[in-house]
């Protein structure tokens, strides 16, 4: 029957509620530091390119520091959020079991469970992005070497 509202212990309705609000406000959170570090990469390496090409190596050096300071701000601030976003992870999944059981039986709910078990520790979202902060941090050192040696 769509549309089909069943009616949940309030206890568990507000842990539902709850939970998903933090996990939403973490989610947010991330995408928020990925656009706002995408958005100042490009600008950064924009800003890198004109002063390499105008030989002017202490504003590469200087355009190059803060492409590594936004970077590791990125990757501190993704580790900040690794452990809310677990532990709210366990939660809902801990949740949705509950939902899954009598008396709704609403197996199709465990989504959390599903998500996991399909999961390869190597490609862990967070670990994937803070890599590629860590890298971009990298190319930004050896942009800076490579400003000096062309100096």
């Amino acid at each position: 029957m769509s549309g089909m509202l069943v009616p949940m212990d309030d206890h568990l309705d507000t842990a539902v509620t709850h939970i998903s609000t933090l996990y939403e406000l973490y989610i947010t959170q991330r995408q928020n530091v990925v656009n706002f570090y995408l958005a100042a990469i490009a600008l950064l390496s924009v800003a890198y390119v004109a002063a390499l090409d105008k030989r002017h190596a202490p504003v590469v050096w200087a355009v190059c520091a803060l492409g590594v300071f936004a970077s590791a701000a990125a990757f501190f601030q993704d580790l900040r959020l690794r452990t809310p976003m677990e532990r709210a992870e366990a939660a809902l999944k801990d949740l949705q079991k509950l939902l899954a059981g009598p008396p709704l039986r609403l197996p199709s709910v465990e989504v959390q469970s599903a998500i996991q078990s399909k999961r390869r520790p190597w490609l862990s979202g967070g670990d994937q992005i803070r890599s590629v902060y860590l890298l971009v941090g990298v190319l930004f050192i050896l942009g800076a070497i490579y400003a000096g040696q062309s100096h």
